[in-house]
């Protein structure tokens, strides 16, 4: 009987050691695959949509957002299971027509005062 309360133990912390550590690399995979499919590639759209902003292309800051706004949906849809994320958004940037280089004097403002 005592014999058989060990291998019952045994086993049972045998598995749970192996179950920590495999679903533990699991969860490193994700976080480096949420890193470099959602995180960097979000961070360099919303600061290229940021720079079209302060450089007065508003048309092309909103299509670019809504190009954002498309992937991210794609995105949401699958369940965050597309193969990379929204690791194209870069490439579908560059995709888009080119903006219209516009001039700003030196009294031009994003925010307007009335």
């Amino acid at each position: 009987m005592k014999k058989t309360i060990i291998t019952v133990i045994i086993t049972f912390l045998a598995t749970s050691a192996v179950w920590y550590v495999v679903t533990d690399l699991r969860d490193a995979v994700y976080v480096v695959r949420l890193r470099s499919a959602v995180k960097v590639p979000g961070q360099m759209a919303i600061n290229t949509i940021r720079d079209d902003l302060q450089a007065g292309r508003h048309e092309t800051a909103k299509a670019r957002l809504e190009v954002l706004r498309a992937s991210w949906a794609r995105f949401i849809a699958e369940e965050g299971r597309v193969q990379n994320g929204i690791g194209n958004i870069m490439a579908e940037f560059g995709d888009m027509p080119k903006p219209t280089e516009t001039r700003m004097g030196p009294n031009h403002s994003l925010h307007r005062t009335p």
